[in-house]
């Protein structure tokens, strides 16, 4: 407890015992005169009580000089305690009485409750409050710099679990959105094994996640904001990544798994920067996708089957002019937003080039196609993921409901399967635009574009159903070579062995066909109006 809060404590105990001892004063003084009325300090409360509200009914007052002076004393406080009486009273009313009273009419909301009121915790409550009119915004009593045209936000000094004991139902979530990332992990993990829903802020990934707890961080929020606005075309297929950082790192994962197009179309992405850290981490990627420094192929290696490619490059990004020149898109993305913007103005200035730029920035520039703003990262999109994980359960739920071997129940999945399922539903958007090839890439998942590419993928499995099939394993290669699985003849989660995890051919046929669940999906989940 800090020192200002200690002394507000004790300000209203002394000026009570203050009070105390003069009514004590009081009696002692008017003992000596056998015609005071005061005799006991109920005497003395009595008389101090209709003095101060100035009734002065007469019945009892002071005979001696000792007692007209403290008497005195009472007169002259009357008006100022009265005052002092009231104010408190207001104030404790409209401090934390009046926001509890409201609390209490506004159960039937759904609640979210901040306990750290960030510039990340605004920016989503504004996104929020535009989507859900509705939403009960709950922030801790401190936050005295709450915008005044975000609606429905409530400041009360309460502790969490006092707040969602008023609640009752399950229409409540924490946001845990500190400075301290893995201090909104511990905290959120605590109330997640309470039964409350939580959504983290957090770079920490556990082995083992609560179905109740998201977790989510801003290069994440990102790289899956950035892919899904703006999709592949039919005809990109060079990209070039310059930058460093967590944001660059989750940028290029999360093309991996979700540009996957199989014999369909050969990408290749070109990074300048410092990436030593992923490719340590990410080893086993080279089982998957062709990797190379400089020059590809690199001499001795073999060739990926799918032709998709990384190459990290050791030389600066303005070394190679005919690069920038042909490619389809540049991406900006280092973590420092500065120096994405002192790069567009190099290219700009010096580096004719066919792409599109794109630049990671905190605030839209006119006529620069910018990305990874806070009003862009932290919407219910992609802090709750209500969406998402819906439509990976529903997923999972149709998986389990077809396979003839005991599945565990969405709630009962490791974290690791839970990610699995999610990053199948995040590329859903893909075999959608695979289906529907003359049109528009699609940037949303809904239920009419599910059943319309379910009928295409019907009409065309005959024809086009080992590619369908390759596709996918494809997909499922790369994200469990994410993770530095291997083959294995036996599978080991422990030692994160499987024995699919080979290429395509490889595979015996019914193994292959293991890969249509996921484009027979598209067909049920477009029935069942699981997507929304």
């Amino acid at each position: 407890m800090d020192l200002e809060r200690i002394k507000k404590l004790l300000r209203p105990l002394a000026a009570l015992a203050l009070w105390l001892a003069l009514l004590a004063l009081l009696v002692r003084a008017e003992a000596g005169s056998p015609d005071s009325g005061i005799r006991t300090l109920w005497d003395a409360f009595w008389y101090f009580l209709v003095t101060v509200s100035t009734v002065g009914y007469g019945d009892l007052y002071p005979m001696t000089p000792a007692g007209k002076l403290i008497g005195a004393v009472f007169v002259m406080l009357s008006v100022g305690l009265l005052a002092f009486l009231v104010s408190f009273a207001l104030s404790v009313i409209r401090g934390q009485m009046l926001p509890t009273l409201k609390l209490q009419t506004r159960k039937n909301r759904p609640w979210y409750i901040f306990p750290v009121w960030s510039r990340e915790a605004q920016a989503f409550a504004v996104n929020l409050t535009a989507e859900d009119r509705s939403a009960q915004l709950i922030v801790p009593d401190s936050a005295d710099d709450v915008p005044c045209d975000i609606p429905g936000v409530l400041a009360i000094d309460a502790p969490i679990r006092r707040i969602l004991e008023m609640k009752k139902d399950r229409n409540c979530r924490v946001i845990l959105m500190g400075p301290d990332s893995y201090r909104n992990y511990a905290e959120g993990r605590k109330l997640a094994e309470t039964g409350t829903d939580v959504c983290c802020q957090t770079f920490y990934d556990p082995e083992e996640l609560p179905a109740n707890m998201v977790l989510f961080h801003a290069a994440d929020c990102c790289a899956r904001r950035y892919w899904q606005s703006y999709p592949v075309s039919g005809t990109e297929k060079e990209f070039v990544l310059i930058g460093s950082g967590r944001c660059a790192e989750e940028l290029l994962s999360r093309a991996l798994l979700t540009n996957v197009f199989g014999p369909l179309k050969d990408m290749q992405y070109h990074i300048f920067g410092d990436f030593t850290d992923f490719r340590r981490n990410h080893r086993m990627l080279a089982a998957v996708i062709e990797i190379c420094t400089g020059d590809c192929p690199p001499e001795g290696e073999d060739v990926a089957r799918d032709g998709d490619r990384i190459i990290f490059h050791e030389e600066p990004w303005n070394e190679d002019g005919e690069l920038i020149r042909n490619a389809d898109r540049v991406i900006l993305c280092d973590d420092d937003m500065g120096a994405n913007l002192d790069i567009l103005s190099r290219i700009h200035t010096s580096f004719p080039t066919r792409a599109q730029v794109d630049c990671r920035a905190d605030t839209p520039y006119p006529g620069v196609r910018t990305f990874g703003t806070d009003e862009e990262l932290y919407t219910p999109e992609y802090v709750i993921r209500q969406e998402l994980n819906k439509r990976a359960a529903a997923m999972h739920e149709i998986y389990r409901s077809g396979a003839d071997y005991p599945v565990p129940a969405w709630e009962e999945l490791s974290a690791f399967m839970r990610q699995s399922n999610i990053a199948a539903a995040d590329h859903l958007q893909t075999k959608i635009s695979l289906l529907q090839a003359e049109q528009s890439p699609v940037t949303h998942v809904t239920v009419d574009l599910c059943r319309e590419a379910g009928k295409v993928w019907r009409s065309t499995y005959e024809e086009r159903g080992v590619l369908y099939e390759e596709i996918e394993h494809d997909r499922w290669m790369r994200f469990y070579a994410m993770y530095n699985w291997d083959y294995g003849g036996d599978r080991d989660n422990r030692m994160r062995l499987h024995p699919d995890f080979q290429p395509f051919d490889a595979l015996t046929t019914e193994e292959k066909q293991k890969d249509d669940y996921a484009w027979t999906l598209l067909e049920k989940l477009g029935s069942s109006g699981a997507v929304l």
